[in-house]
């Protein structure tokens, strides 16, 4: 079994971890209603670069992957992990609608005439980045490197961007640079994300050795892209909206 790395503890925190939706758009197996889609031109709506420099909105779709904020833990815990993209691969905006039960739920932003904008409903930014994961170790004590993909929200996104945006971290997934991530819930129940440089040289200390430049390469294989995306159609907002009591 799969056993975490010994990690240091930075403050304490007492609220429970929110996804950030990605799983809401699976179906359950007890969904009968399918929903609509549409193909579209994933070269023109997805791009390089922030989400705030987007226009069109786009969500992970299929399979569940394998998630990087979900293990991240509350309190402060650090988690060591590796960029393995210099700018976010995909970035949409996103509405939160409550549902059955009370249960919010995501959609997708079209920015342009989106019906759930004009029902009021305020979007969030969201962004996508693949990330080599350095916290997990098997039965021999050895790190086992994953390909885990992260789907930030404003406040991780804002920490991720201010280390792109300086020339000691960045590009963010230059060959020497790793990192630690740890979040502490602030007094108005927000969580906050910080990310601390981790050089080659410091790994050492950690107990870590460093990725050789063929174990990226490898890892690389497995990462998230584009492919794996598709935008919400117009047709799912406005019976959403249509739904939303007045």
């Amino acid at each position: 079994m799969p056993r975490e790395v010994a990690s240091r503890q930075k403050a304490s925190a007492n609220t429970e971890y929110a996804a950030s939706g990605v799983d809401e758009f699976v179906p359950s197996k007890t969904e009968k209603k399918e929903r609509v889609t549409k193909v579209v031109e994933t070269s023109t709506v997805i791009g390089q670069g922030w989400s705030a420099n987007r226009k069109a909105p786009v969500v992970k779709s299929g399979d569940r992957p394998d998630r990087f904020e979900t293990e991240i833990p509350e309190g402060g815990e650090e988690v060591l992990f590796r960029f393995l993209n210099d700018v976010p691969f995909a970035s949409y905006w996103q509405h939160w609608v409550p549902g059955k039960g009370g249960k919010r739920r995501p959609y997708t932003c079209l920015i342009d005439d989106c019906p759930l904008c004009e029902r009021g409903v305020r979007a969030q930014p969201v962004d996508c980045i693949n990330v080599i994961a350095l916290n997990k170790s098997d039965e021999e004590g050895k790190i086992v490197p994953r390909v885990l993909l992260w789907t930030l929200s404003s406040d991780p996104a804002k920490a991720v961007k201010e280390r792109a945006d300086s020339r000691r971290t960045s590009p963010l997934n230059k060959s020497d640079l790793y990192g630690v991530v740890y979040k502490n819930t602030d007094a108005n129940g927000f969580n906050s994300y910080s990310i601390d440089p981790i050089r080659e040289d410091e790994l050492e200390e950690m107990g870590v050795t460093a990725l050789t430049e063929d174990q990226v390469k490898d890892l690389s294989k497995g990462a998230y892209d584009k492919s794996v995306v598709q935008a919400s159609t117009r047709r799912d907002l406005q019976e959403i909206a249509a739904s939303l009591e007045d």
